[in-house]
């Protein structure tokens, strides 16, 4: 199973608990993909290419039997959906970033195919998501957790 872990905050890098406690998991982060192909095209084209490094590292985890975590902004519905992630974790955190050019094509998941709606990140909550996605268990569809307590 491949997550998507669509971020709008900058410098604010979450995903990596869900990797360590599912234990089973691959942990992609965006700006450690962007550096070792020492790309920083944050073009259309650019961020389409990036998508797709992403989509691709995330695919070979799940073809070995294990999770594929993309901790990334993935700022468009067309590149979301183009992703095709199996679960989405959205981190719905704040309306305005550092990066004006982001803010401005940036739209939140649709509603098609979402996962998990994230305001805050109490421990609570990584293990409360991590542990849904756990070998035996299924994840409900769709999972909202409360921004402040991180119980659903």
């Amino acid at each position: 199973m491949d997550f998507s872990y669509f971020n709008n905050i900058t410098n604010f890098r979450p995903a990596k608990p869900y990797a360590e406690i599912l234990d089973n998991a691959d942990w992609y982060n965006a700006d450690k993909i962007r550096k070792k192909f020492k790309d920083w095209d944050f073009s259309p084209a650019g961020r389409k290419r990036q998508m797709k490094r992403m989509q691709d590292y995330t695919r070979k985890s799940v073809a070995k039997g294990r999770y594929g975590i993309a901790d990334f902004i993935c700022p468009t519905n067309e590149l979301q959906e183009a992703f095709m992630a199996d679960y989405v974790i959205f981190m719905d955190t704040v309306e305005k970033s550092k990066y004006e050019d982001t803010d401005k094509i940036f739209q939140k998941p649709s509603e098609k195919g979402f996962g998990v709606t994230l305001k805050a990140v109490p421990v609570s909550g990584f293990k409360l998501v991590a542990n849904t996605f756990a070998p035996g268990n299924t994840a409900p569809d769709p999972l909202r957790i409360n921004s402040e307590s991180g119980e659903s």
